[in-house]
C-alpha cells in the first residue's frame, strides 16, 4: 500500500525512466498527453497481448480493443481537464474483462498536467457498483430502444442500460421494481434475441453498438 501511494505522488519524469512497473493484480497503466503508452504493469501486458518491449508509445487504437478506444480516451481527456471520477469500462484484450477504473492527472515538474495514470481491478458478478459506464458524454442521446433492429421491450432496453452500468441483477431488478426471478426472465430473452450466452455478453454487445451513449428512458428536456 505504501508503495502504491508513493507511486501516485511520481511525476511523469520517473515513468518515463521506469515504464515496467512493480506486478499488481490489478492493472496499472500511465499514458502521455497524447494517450501514448508510456508505463504499465504485467498485468496489462498480459491482457494486451503485444510484447513489453512493444508497448511503449502505442495508443489504443494499437491494441485488440480498439474498437473501445474513444471511451479510454475521452475518460483520460476529462482527468487532463481537471475532472475527477471512476468509470466500469470493458477491456476486450486477450481476455474479455469488465475493469472498475480509476484515474488521476500525472505532473511534470512545473505542475502541468502532462499524462494520466490508470488503475482498473476486475469487476467480479457480486460486486455492486454504482459508478457510471463510459464516464460523461459531451452528447447524452435518448434512443427508443424497441426500434434499433434489435427488437427490444422497453423492459429489457432498460436491464440491458442497467448492466451496462455495472448492476447487480439483485440492484437492476430493484431498479426496475421486478423480483429476480423477472430479471431473470428478460435477460434470457435478450439473450435469445442476441444470440448472446451471458450477462457479459449483453454488455460488450452494447457497447458494440455504443448503446453506453443513450438513455432508454423518456427524460424531460429544456424547453
Amino acid at each position: 500500500m505504501d508503495r502504491e501511494r508513493d507511486m501516485d505522488t511520481k511525476l511523469m519524469s520517473f515513468y518515463l525512466e521506469n515504464p515496467f512497473l512493480a506486478k499488481s493484480n490489478d492493472i496499472v497503466l500511465v499514458k502521455d498527453a497524447e494517450h501514448k503508452i508510456v508505463a504499465f504493469n504485467e498485468t496489462f501486458s498480459r491482457l494486451s497481448g503485444v510484447v513489453p518491449k512493444d508497448l511503449i508509445g502505442l495508443s489504443d487504437h494499437d491494441m485488440l480493443w480498439s474498437n473501445n478506444a474513444d471511451i479510454y480516451i475521452d475518460h483520460e481527456r476529462d482527468i487532463m481537464a481537471g475532472e475527477n471520477y471512476s468509470v466500469i469500462e470493458p477491456l476486450q484484450g486477450t481476455d474479455n474483462v469488465i475493469l472498475h477504473t480509476t484515474k488521476k492527472p500525472i505532473f511534470n515538474h512545473s505542475g502541468q498536467r502532462v499524462g494520466t495514470m490508470a488503475k482498473a481491478s476486475f469487476v467480479k458478478d457480486d460486486v455492486i457498483m454504482h459508478e457510471h459506464l463510459g464516464g460523461k458524454s459531451n452528447i447524452l442521446k435518448v434512443m427508443d430502444f424497441p426500434n434499433n433492429n434489435a427488437h427490444l421491450t422497453t423492459m429489457e432496453s432498460k436491464l440491458v442500460y442497467l448492466l451496462m452500468r455495472g448492476f447487480t441483477r439483485k440492484k437492476a431488478a430493484e431498479a426496475l421494481n421486478i423480483s429476480v426471478k423477472a430479471f431473470d426472465f428478460h435477460q434470457e430473452n435478450i439473450k435469445k434475441k442476441l444470440s448472446l450466452s451471458s450477462s457479459k455478453d449483453i454488455i460488450f454487445y452494447g457497447l458494440s453498438k455504443g448503446w453506453q451513449h443513450y438513455l432508454p428512458f423518456v427524460i424531460q428536456t429544456q424547453p
